[in-house]
């Protein structure tokens, strides 16, 4: 009985490492740095609002503003001038599109051990060993979907990042934006 409910507190404590976003709060803490540009915001409204969506065991969560503080303007922008205020010094940027999502595989309820191979004893530790798995394998993966017009044209950045065990949504987050920010200085460049 105490390796069955051992094994359903290990579940338990790798679904919620799982890191399953609704709302990502960044460290005010971080160090602010002063943009050097203009990142005018004209995304659409759609793009503002969390909303959820699924099929297939598969959800996905579009995190508006209301979902993260401070929101993935600020943090993009605190992104950018971090690493491109020198080169978008005095450029007016207009973000068109800044979608952020969080795509979830639902876990399955099938024990991923058979009864008849652990024998009578180990039914229940398989499958909350087998949860467990599961569970840990549902990781989400949080994307960062990017548009800037600059120059009379549209340049975009995708990334997206993997939600660790050890990590949080905050970090894959973070990850998420510093890449996209490098790319749309990349291509701000070019």
């Amino acid at each position: 009985m105490r390796i069955a409910l051992l094994g359903a507190i290990t579940s338990l404590l790798l679904a919620g490492c799982a890191g399953n976003p609704q709302h990502i709060s960044v460290a005010s803490s971080v160090s602010t740095i002063t943009p050097t540009f203009k990142l005018i915001d004209l995304r659409p409204d759609i793009e503002k609002h969390s909303d959820r969506s699924g099929s297939g065991g598969m959800e996905e969560r579009t995190l508006g503003d209301d979902a993260i503080s401070p929101s993935a303007v600020a943090l993009l922008e605190r992104e950018l001038a971090r690493q491109g205020n020198p080169s978008l010094a005095g450029k007016d940027l207009t973000l068109v599109s800044l979608l952020v999502t969080a795509n979830v595989i639902a876990p399955s309820v099938q024990p991923l051990y058979g009864a008849a191979a652990l024998g009578p004893g180990g039914v229940v530790v398989g499958s909350a060993v087998g949860y467990a798995l599961q569970w840990a394998g549902t990781r989400p993966k949080l994307s960062v979907l990017a548009g800037v017009q600059y120059g009379g044209k549209t340049l975009g950045a995708f990334n997206s990042v993997q939600v660790s065990l050890l990590s949080n949504p905050r970090d894959a987050l973070e990850s998420a934006l510093e890449l996209t920010a490098r790319d749309l200085i990349r291509a701000i460049a070019n």
